[in-house]
C-alpha cells in the first residue's frame, strides 16, 4: 500500500504482481513481429514466477491467422480484462477484435485509407 501526500507513494525496483482478478496493473504485454523466428522478442506475463515472468515468450503462444488477423494465447483468463493493442506503422488502424476463447485475444491490423489488412508489428497489453 501507498500514500504520499507529495511525491511518490510507491516504487518498485523490479517487475511486479497482481492477482488476475483485480485492476491496476498490467498483467502481461507483449511485441508481435510476424515473420520472424521468435515473433515475441519482448514480453511480460506477471501471472507467472518471477524467474518465466521476462523469460522466452512468457508463455504467450503467437498465431498468424491471415494477412493482418493473429490470434495470441495467454496462460490465464484474459476474456474479462481491459485489453489495448497499438502498432507503430502511422497509416495502420490495431484492434483486439475479439476474445474467442478465454485465454486468446485476436488483433486485426489495417490500412487506414483502403482498410486491406496489412502485416505489422503491434504491441498488446493485457489490464
Amino acid at each position: 500500500m501507498g500514500d504520499s501526500l507529495n511525491g511518490w507513494a510507491m516504487r518498485a525496483f523490479g517487475n511486479v504482481t497482481q492477482t488476475r482478478g483485480q485492476g491496476g496493473f498490467v498483467k502481461a504485454m507483449a511485441y508481435a513481429v510476424p515473420f520472424q523466428p521468435d515473433p515475441i522478442p519482448r514480453c511480460f506475463n506477471s501471472q507467472l514466477p518471477p524467474g518465466q515472468a521476462t523469460s522466452g515468450d512468457c508463455g504467450i503462444t503467437f498465431t498468424r491467422v491471415d494477412t493482418g488477423k493473429y490470434l495470441l494465447h495467454f496462460n490465464f483468463k484474459v476474456d474479462d480484462r481491459f485489453l489495448s493493442a497499438s502498432m507503430g506503422c502511422s497509416v495502420c488502424t490495431a484492434g483486439v477484435v475479439s476474445t474467442p476463447g478465454p485465454n486468446d485475444v485476436t488483433v486485426w491490423i489495417r490500412e487506414t485509407m483502403n482498410q486491406d489488412f496489412i502485416d505489422e508489428d503491434f504491441s498488446i497489453l493485457v489490464y
